[in-house]
């Protein structure tokens, strides 16, 4: 039966400890943990560090669930297993795959690791099984998903180089998108510093400063956006701070929707949504030229 198995991953104690570093809950949750003691040491606030905690809790118990963990492909079923003192086993059959998800959060994707799962569609998941089920490859490096996905799905013949970008017009959108609380932050530090008597440059810096953030938020996201099909598959990547990659077998897909907010329909613009049996809205082509989206 060992012979049988064809090894996906797995994380021994040094990868867990990367994953975990690498984990953005974890680094807030430190984070929070340092500003509660630095509050308790300077304000003498003691309780502060105990109110963190349970910030701190949920990511670490999530890290630490996948200690001993391994994935293998055996008798057309993605089968995983972690665990330490008892271990906790999860499976699919590689027919109920809906997508391959490849998650790459700021640290991770900076030391050129990522995370990869599989969405079965299935709803019932045990509380026991929660953090282990659909995992595949919980750090691997950045352009494993392919081997890992021809691995259970077989040949796939696009890639990230493949990914058409949106249109450019999707920076306007989401600086005109992003320029209204801006604005209505503005207003309100100039009618603040009005009334205490502080001047009108409060609200430029807010301004400036506010036009500048979601300038180079909206040039970020048109890099990141990307979409690339063929007869079997659809990849679309988007994301700012965590960048996801997902794969979609075209035969699972089960409706298409085209979606264009006020925004976009003044640029001539649409949203195509994909959806796969139990998943509703996880599969966004963004921002694509309206001809091209339809």
């Amino acid at each position: 039966a060992e012979d049988a198995r064809t090894p996906l991953s797995a994380l021994g104690f040094d990868g867990l400890i990367r994953y975990g570093l690498t984990d953005t809950g974890v680094l807030f949750a430190v984070a929070a943990l340092i500003l509660g003691v630095s509050l308790a040491i300077v304000f003498r606030w003691f309780v502060a560090p105990l109110a963190v905690v349970p910030v701190l809790f949920i990511p670490v118990v999530g890290t630490t669930s996948l200690a001993g963990f391994r994935s293998w492909l055996e008798d057309g079923r993605v089968r995983s297993e972690a665990g330490i003192l008892g271990k906790r086993r999860s499976e699919a059959p590689t027919g109920r795959i809906q997508l391959v998800q490849v998650v790459r959060p700021p640290l991770r994707r900076l030391k050129g690791w990522e995370t990869v799962s599989i969405v079965t569609g299935d709803i019932a998941v045990s509380n026991d099984g929660m953090q282990l089920a659909g995992r595949v490859g919980p750090l691997v490096p950045a352009g494993d998903w392919k081997r890992l996905a021809e691995t259970m799905l077989g040949p796939v013949a696009i890639d990230e180089p493949d990914l058409r970008r949106s249109s450019r017009l999707t920076i306007r959108r989401a600086i005109v998108r992003g320029m209204v609380p801006v604005l209505a932050l503005a207003a309100t530090s100039l009618i603040v510093a009005s009334i205490v008597d502080l001047g009108w440059w409060p609200a430029a810096a807010v301004l400036v400063l506010g036009a500048s953030v979601v300038t180079i938020y909206g040039w970020a996201r048109w890099r990141a956006l990307g979409h690339a099909y063929d007869d079997h598959h659809l990849l679309v990547r988007r994301g700012v701070f965590t960048r996801r990659l997902v794969l979609v077998p075209i035969h699972k897909v089960q409706d298409l929707t085209i979606t264009a907010t006020f925004f976009q329909r003044r640029l001539g613009l649409a949203t195509v949504e994909v959806d796969t049996a139990g998943l509703s809205g996880s599969v966004l082509v963004i921002d694509l030229e309206r001809a091209r989206a339809e």
